[in-house]
Order: C-alpha cells, then structure tokens, then sequence
C-alpha cells in the first residue's frame, strides 16, 4: 500500500506571497490506488501498535481490509475529499463525493448480508464515512452526518460487544471511535453516548501505559461532557458546583500516573513575541501524547467556566463552602493557573501554523516544519476552547483566529475556518457547537 514515496511542493496561497508545503503520496496518484497512499501517508499509525503519530490506527492487515469493496470505497472518499481540500480541487470533490456514494451502496449490501468475517471491514468503513463528514463540513449543520455514522458505530458496538474487545483491531476501533463522540458531545452540550460510556476493561491483549492513560483521559472527559449537558438542560445547581469541583479535582491529579513517556521537553523558540502566551514550542515523544495533554488542558478551561457560571448563580448557598480551586475562578478573571493552561496548548501549536514566525529564534527549527496532515486536526479544538474563553484578552483571541485561518489556508481543512469564524463571533463563553 505504501507504494515508492515521492513528493510534490504546492503553492498555498498566504496573504500577499505563497509559501511551500510539501505533500508526500505516490508517485501514481490517481483516484483509484493513489487516494488509498495519500490517505495512509498523510492520516495513519502505520504498522504499529504504539501511540502513533496521526490521526487513526490501522491494523497490521490493513491490505486485506481494503480487499473488501466498502472499506476500499470509504478509504478513497475520505483521501480524495483530503486532496480536494488540500489542492481546492473540483475534480477531487467529485471523486470522494462519489465514492461516498458507492461506499454507502456496498456498506447497505454489506449489512444486509451480515457476514460475521465482515466485522472488521464494517467497522473501518463506517469510521472512515464519519471522518468524511468532518473533512467535506462547511458549516455546523452539517455535523449531523458525522454524528449519524457515529451512531452507527455506537449500534454495532452495543450489538456485538464482546466480539469487538476480543480483537487488538476492535478494541482500537473503538477507542478511535470514542475518541471522536466523546469531542462531539463536547462541542454540542450533549452526553456521550451510552455505547462510548463505559470504561474499557475487557481488553483480551495486554494493553500499553500509554492507551491507558488516554483512556483515563477519555473518562474524564465523558464525565464533563456529562455535566456540560447537565448545566445546559437543568441549570446550576449546589450539586452540580460539588460535581464540577470533584471533576476538576481529578483533571488536576491526571497527569500524577503518566508514564515517563508522557514528559514533555519545554523550548524557548519565540524569545522576541510580544505575546505571553506564543514564546514556547515544546516538544512530546509523539502526537497522540501531545493531543491527550491538550484535552485535559482544554477541559480544564471548560471546567473553570462552568464553576465560574455555576457559582454566580448558586452564590447564596455556597456562602459557606470553599474549595481548593475557588481562588482560579470566584472573579472571572483570567488567574495564572489557567494562563499556564493557555501557554502550554499554545507551545503545542508549530510555528508552521503560527500568525508570524518572523521574530522566532533563528537557531531553533523546533515546530517549523509541516506537520503530518492529519495530526493538525487535533490542533483545532483546543485553540477553539482557548478563544473562546471567558476574559481571554483580545490580542490572544486575535493570534487564535489567525492561527484557525492560517491552517486553512495551508490545509484546506474546512473545520479550521468554521472554528475561526465561531472565535470571532464568541461572547466569552466555551465553543459553541
């Protein structure tokens, strides 16, 4: 699959001058083998099963997989809609549009066979059709045929549950599939689904330190989704401020059993930025690792709001109680601990995708190379949530619109100028589905 790699250098258009970003794929790129390299190049874990360094995990017979015609379909729409993205390309948006197609006919005939050797290529094809939505997304709307897919996924996972953990392929699916419902949940205001909500604890293989820790992390996450769907339904409430003060409790103490793994080196790369927060570009053994930091930082931020909110309108009966992180979040306003939350999801951000990387340290190249096409994505909802916080002043706000538009231009990824747009227009409260 991974067949003689070559690249190419495209221009992208940036402001008043074009810059060079270098795209690697076969040197046969055509809808029908090429899509298949660019995804697995550009959006995949490859052969392993450590934590990775893109976006999903493939198993190691991911060639046989594609033998099936739906998940062959599905992996070429979702890398013919990354190439139309990327390249602005009308002839690629025709070819994923109708790959999508074929692959929901094959996905409909395939389910309706109910070949129990077909697990697996259900389960990829059906995940690929979700992350198609995300890529072809031009406006929140449409965010429904995501969640749809997901949905489907939640079906076969409740329908053949244990099927699904008895295999290394099942249970990362799911870990995969979770990892995108739990974010949707979040954005939304709603819960996670019943099907992603239950701790992994059937594993048949041996797991690894680090899946457990972004499980772990996953937990957490499902449990503020959870309350997130509560203040919005119901309102505040004393019990709600005494639940969002334990959660916020436990996301503080998360990082207390990481693997050594999980450490990240901290690097001055921007010493002249006026900005407080642009002045580090750390480094994390992989992607994955950096990724699940900058949810628990996000959620967080998330947190501090909902107590912040929960406080001003339950102040009367909390005149008595006091909690270890009262002084983060009783005046709105923008305290040190969550500066440093900010400054570490920033350091995270290459300079690649930074406004201006003028006044960067010339002896660093830390961060200045163009990331893998798919880890970018886990960029965007972390800068959301920190544009959108309550009190962020706005030059900050500013260099986050400015950063969303810039992976737009340089990507094409449409979710990034959606999340700009919804910056701009934020009143201080967390991203708005």
């Amino acid at each position: 699959m991974f067949v003689n790699q070559t690249q190419t250098v495209i221009s992208r258009a940036n402001g008043n001058h074009y810059e060079q970003a270098t795209i690697i794929y076969s040197p046969a790129l055509n809808v029908e083998t090429g899509v298949v390299d660019f995804f697995a190049n550009n959006f995949t874990w490859g052969r392993s099963s450590g934590p990775g360094t893109n976006l999903f995990w493939v198993p190691s017979n991911f060639d046989d997989i594609l033998k099936h015609r739906s998940a062959r379909l599905s992996t070429q729409s979702v890398g013919a809609m990354a190439l139309a993205r990327l390249h602005k390309s009308s002839y690629y948006l025709r070819e994923a549009q109708r790959h999508y197609g074929l692959a929901l006919l094959s996905l409909a005939e395939l389910w309706q066979q109910g070949v129990d050797l077909e697990k697996d290529a259900v389960l990829i094809t059906v995940l690929f059709l979700g992350f198609f939505e995300v890529l072809a997304s031009y406006s929140s709307s449409s965010r429904r045929g995501w969640t749809t897919h997901l949905g489907g996924i939640g079906m076969l996972l409740g329908m053949r549950d244990e099927e699904y953990f008895s295999t290394d392929l099942g249970a990362r699916m799911l870990l995969q599939s979770r990892n995108q419902s739990i974010l949707n949940a979040l954005q939304t205001k709603t819960k996670v689904p019943e099907a992603f909500q239950r701790p992994i604890y059937r594993f048949k293989q041996p797991t690894s330190p680090d899946i457990m820790a972004s499980h772990h992390a996953e937990m957490l996450l499902t449990r503020l989704a959870e309350l997130q769907a509560q203040h919005r339904v119901l309102g505040p409430s004393p019990a709600l401020y005494d639940d969002l003060n334990t959660l916020i409790k436990t996301l503080w103490r998360w990082s207390d059993e990481l693997p050594s793994s999980w450490s990240f080196s901290v690097h001055v790369c921007d010493r002249g930025s006026p900005f407080w927060w642009a002045t580090r570009c750390d480094v994390y053994s992989a992607p994955l690792i950096s990724h699940v930091w900058n949810k628990i930082r996000s959620a967080q931020l998330v947190a501090f709001d909902l107590i912040y909110e929960t406080s001003l309108c339950v102040s009367s009966s909390l005149e008595s109680q006091s909690t270890a992180y009262s002084h983060m979040f009783r005046n709105g306003t923008f305290t040190p601990e969550m500066q440093n939350l900010v400054i570490d999801i920033c350091a995270t951000i290459p300079m690649f995708y930074r406004p201006s990387n003028a006044t960067a340290d010339p002896r660093s190249d830390i961060g200045s190379s163009r990331p893998v096409l798919g880890t970018t994505y886990w960029l965007l909802w972390p800068l959301e949530i920190v544009g959108s916080k309550r009190d962020a002043p706005v030059d900050l706000k500013t260099w986050i619109v400015n950063c969303l538009e810039r992976i737009y231009q340089i990507t094409g990824i449409v979710k990034a100028q959606i999340a700009a747009d919804r910056v701009k227009h934020c009143r201080g409260a967390n991203a708005a589905p």
